[in-house]
């Protein structure tokens, strides 16, 4: 869906969305924008354990990352 999962700081922001996505999840699949102010071992460290990250370089130019959970 487009629900809005949070906001604030980057990071911040990012950690909150994948703790709340991977609960219960065995993938994550993230895809980054193009500014995307967070690299990928930045992304991979924010991963819980136990949850297989399937990382892109999407190159969105509108979202610096489009998440979603399996």
């Amino acid at each position: 869906g487009d629900e809005l999962l949070a906001s604030g700081e980057p990071r911040d922001a990012l950690a909150a969305a994948i703790e709340r996505l991977a609960a219960g999840a065995e993938v994550l699949t993230c895809i980054a924008g193009s500014d995307a102010p967070l690299e990928r071992g930045a992304v991979e460290g924010l991963v819980p354990d136990g949850v297989e990250l399937d990382y892109h370089d999407g190159g969105q130019p509108a979202w610096w990352w489009l998440l979603c959970a399996e």
